[in-house]
């Protein structure tokens, strides 16, 4: 939740530069749809409910999470998104859906084969820490 937490809160930072983000969700509604049965255990037919008692109960309004819409509304910044290919948390295409929405020419997607959720620093560690230190470098001169 990191990640797509970070990019929501560039609209409150607009002055931010360029953003690393590692295993970020697109969207409220998506990630609870798919992630939701097995965070609460319950079968999928039951998160709809969830989601109502939410917004009703707790004012929590997962349609107002959308870190996509805010890449798409940051065409000047440059992204790094990182994911991990075999994510079973939060899947890889909330990832590919992500550096779609970016208009930067600078952004990159790395998809990270053979590990999980948050995975790709433990998974790649050299690799990782070359990207990230050059996404950075380039971009912080």
């Amino acid at each position: 939740m990191g990640a797509s937490a970070a990019i929501q809160a560039l609209r409150l930072r607009p002055g931010v530069g360029a953003v690393v983000a590692d295993s970020a969700y697109a969207d409220g509604p998506s990630i609870v749809d798919e992630a939701g049965p097995d965070a609460t255990g319950l079968p999928g037919i039951f998160t709809p409910g969830i989601v109502w008692a939410s917004r009703t109960l707790l004012g929590l309004d997962a349609d107002a999470v959308d870190p996509e819409r805010v890449v798409r509304d940051s065409p000047a910044r440059p992204f790094l998104f990182i994911h991990c290919e075999d994510d079973d948390l939060i899947r890889v295409h909330h990832a590919r859906r992500l550096r779609e929405a970016s208009a930067h020419p600078e952004s990159e997607l790395w998809v990270v084969p053979g590990c999980g959720h948050v995975g790709a620093s433990t998974a790649a560690p050299e690799e990782y820490a070359r990207r990230l230190l050059a996404f950075l470098d380039a971009r912080l001169r």
